[in-house]
C-alpha cells in the first residue's frame, strides 16, 4: 500500500498550483525558505503567532455557531471554516467538542453562506468549492485501495 501527501493531491489536480502558491508565500513574506545541508528545503513561517490567528478565528466561529449568536460574516473566514471542514481538520482547533459535534456546526456555517451572500457574490460558491474538495480528498484516499 502506497501512502500519497496532500501535495501529491495537489500535483494531480494542478501541477503547478503547489509551486504558485509557495512563490505566492514567499512574495508576500509569509514564509521563508530554510536551506538545510542534507535534506530538501523546508519553509518556515516569519511570524510564528500568524498560525494561531486563524485557528483563533475559526474557533470562535464555531463557538459562536454553537451558541446560535449572530457574527458577521468575513468571507475569507467561511472559505477557510468550509476547508477545514471538506478536510476534516479538527484536532488543531482544541474544543471541548467532538467531531461530528464540530463538524455539524461548521455543515451549518458552510449552508448559511449561500444563503447569506448576495446574488452573484464569490463567496457563494464557498460550498460548491469546499465540497469539490472534500471529493477530491475522499477520491484521493480509497485511491491507494483501487
Amino acid at each position: 500500500m502506497t501512502t500519497r501527501s496532500g501535495r501529491d493531491l495537489l500535483y494531480e489536480i494542478s501541477p503547478t498550483m503547489y509551486d504558485r502558491t509557495q512563490a505566492a508565500l514567499i512574495a508576500t513574506g509569509t514564509i521563508r525558505e530554510h536551506r538545510r545541508r542534507f535534506r530538501r528545503t523546508g519553509h518556515r513561517l516569519n511570524d510564528p503567532r500568524a498560525a494561531g490567528t486563524p485557528r483563533a478565528v475559526i474557533r470562535s466561529l464555531v463557538l459562536a455557531t454553537s451558541a446560535r449568536k449572530n457574527f458577521s460574516r468575513q468571507p475569507g473566514t467561511d472559505a477557510l471554516a468550509a476547508l477545514v471542514n471538506a478536510v476534516h481538520l479538527y484536532p488543531p482547533l482544541h474544543l471541548d467538542l467532538t467531531d461530528a459535534e464540530i463538524r455539524g456546526l461548521l455543515n451549518l456555517n458552510t449552508r448559511g453562506i449561500a444563503t447569506s451572500a448576495r446574488p452573484g457574490a464569490a463567496a457563494r460558491a464557498i460550498p460548491y468549492i469546499a465540497s469539490c474538495v472534500e471529493d477530491a480528498v475522499a477520491a484521493h484516499t480509497v485511491a491507494v485501495y483501487r
